[in-house]
Order: C-alpha cells, then structure tokens, then sequence
C-alpha cells in the first residue's frame, strides 16, 4: 500500500453541472483555519462551465474530468486513486463550511480516539440547529437521527451521508471504494458499513458539521431509485436470513407513521406536502416504487452478489479507466 503524508487532509468532491455551488464550496474553504489539505475534484461532463471557471479561479485545485457523467461513486473512486493525505474528507458539491476550525476539531478527534473511522454530520438550510446523522433500518432505509448544533458531544450513528464525511484514508482504501454500481444514492452506508467491519466507529458532532444546502440542480430523487438502491445494500451487506425477511421488513417500516412524517417532512422541506396528493397518487408512486426496486435488484443479482463476495477494486478501475 502506498504512503501517504501525515497530517495531509486531501479533499474530494464530484461535481456535475453545479458550478455556482463549486465556486460557493472553494470560497468557503478558504475560510479553514487548518491549511494543510489538498482539493480534489471530478467533473462528471459539466456543461455549465464549470471546468474552465476552476482552471481560471482555483488553480491549485486538482482537477480530472469524464466526458458524461458517470455518477458520484465512479468520481470519487478516481479521486481517491490520486490522493496524498492520511485522511480523506468527502465532501458534496452542495456544502459550505460554517465552522472554521471543523478540520481542526476533526483531526483532534481522530488523535483522540483511535476507533473512529468516520466523522461527520450534516446541516439543512430549513433546520439549522439540527446536525444530521443517519441509522439503518432492517429493510436497508437510513432514518435520520438529529442532534443539536450546539451539542459538542460525540454520538455514534450508522451513517453519515458523504456529503460531509471525513475517512481516515487507510480505512477508505481497505473497502476498495464506492461501489459504482450504485450510480447514484446508496453509496455512501456502503462503504461506512464496511468501515464498520473494520471494527472502526462512526461519529456525528455539532462540531464538525457541515451545510449541505441539497442543491436542486443535477439532483435525481424519487421513491424508484431510493428503494433500488436500498435493496441493494440490504443484499450486498445483511445476513441471509434479513435478506429473506426483507419485503416484512418494508411492510412495517412503511406502514410506521414515523416513516410517513419523516417523508412528509423531507417534501415539506422541497415545499411539497404529501397531504396535497391524493391518495391514490401516493399509492401509484409507493406500488411503482416498490416494484421498481424489487425486479431492478432481481434482474442484477448476479451482479450484486458477485460484488458482495469477490468485491473488485473500484479504485484501481476508475484509476485505470
């Protein structure tokens, strides 16, 4: 395995046509009192300048670039093909730093507490007072857990989503990457469940939290492709006999109010209200949703059970593409 520089924080951040929220991360990087990283970015095929705008203004900045876009997982494996530092922070095009000493307080924790793998946690524009962290259910979902900003505690979680997850790098590069398979959602509790396995913990703080603003721009998000990419995780990960349990599972996890409040609230939050859809528009997009991910997830098995047991190196792939 190769060396790396010690106290190197390399940051890698995927981008696809976001160009003013790109510009609007950078800056805010310029903000951090810990000034030893590096910034990596891949563009996947923007078309909105974006590429020629990080040339001009950010020329320090390590940029590689696809033609089209691949999807998040496939530019960040090539991110961390090329990276230098003992951590790796991932970060979403879509952050912005709030807390400048957050680097600071990150690598302090990590000194601090050898067992943590990951640290990180996530602030909306509509709940500024709430850092974000995630648990995983039976039937694969992520159900948000909510601390208070000011809560300088460490709370262990599942998961905190990549659009602010700082790695140690050795860790990251163990689980052989994001699997790309996922193309988009899913992605990120992957490859923490795998640092899990490494016996290593999961950290969420209202110091080390970063805003995710959720840019609308180059976002897909609909109830298919949540649940495809659930069920995917669940067969890549669980036991068999949760794999079995499965289509219980979602019965009770959908039909839990908790479940239907937290959707609700997430619309809200997009300035969509489920109340405002009729019932049976609700039940067209959860049938259709539940079909689409069942029969996308039995039409790849092979695929997906071949990643579970022989896990091919995304990393080296994506360097080598």
């Amino acid at each position: 395995m190769k060396s790396f520089e010690k106290g190197l924080v390399s940051i890698i951040i995927p981008s696809w046509n976001r160009k003013e929220d790109v510009k609007a991360l950078l800056d805010s990087l310029k903000k951090l009192s810990y000034r030893k990283f590096e910034v990596v970015i891949v563009d996947n095929g923007s078309k909105d300048g974006s590429v020629e705008m990080i040339r001009k203004e950010y020329p320090d900045v390590r940029l590689y670039c696809y033609d089209r876009n691949l999807g998040a997982p496939k530019a960040r494996n090539l991110a961390l093909y090329h990276v230098k530092g003992e951590y790796t922070w991932v970060l979403d095009s879509d952050t912005e730093v709030l807390n400048a000493h957050i680097l600071e307080d990150m690598l302090e924790i990590f000194e601090k507490h050898k067992d943590i793998g990951v640290i990180g946690g996530e602030i909306h524009p509509q709940r500024r007072k709430q850092v974000i962290g995630l648990e995983l259910k039976n039937n694969g979902a992520s159900f948000p857990v909510y601390f208070d900003l000011d809560d300088k505690k460490l709370h262990d979680v599942e998961c905190v989503a990549t659009a602010n997850a700082i790695f140690r790098t050795e860790s990251i590069l163990k689980t052989r990457g994001f699997d790309d398979y996922y193309m988009y959602m899913g992605e990120d509790k992957d490859i923490e469940w795998k640092v899990l396995k490494q016996g290593y913990r999961v950290v969420c703080t209202g110091r080390t939290a970063m805003l995710h603003k959720v840019s609308p721009v180059s976002r897909i998000s609909s109830l298919p492709v949540l649940m495809k990419a659930k069920n995917k995780f669940v067969l890549g990960n669980y036991p068999f006999w949760k794999i079995l349990l499965l289509p219980v599972f979602d019965v009770v996890h959908y039909l839990n109010p908790r479940t239907y409040r937290m959707m609700n609230t997430k619309r809200k939050e997009r300035n969509q209200n489920l109340r405002t859809f009729s019932l049976f528009r609700i039940l067209f997009f959860f049938v259709w949703g539940i079909i689409y991910g069942y029969g996308w997830n039995l039409f790849y098995l092979p695929q997906t059970l071949w990643v579970r047991w022989k896990r091919p190196d995304f990393i080296a792939k994506a360097g080598k593409e």
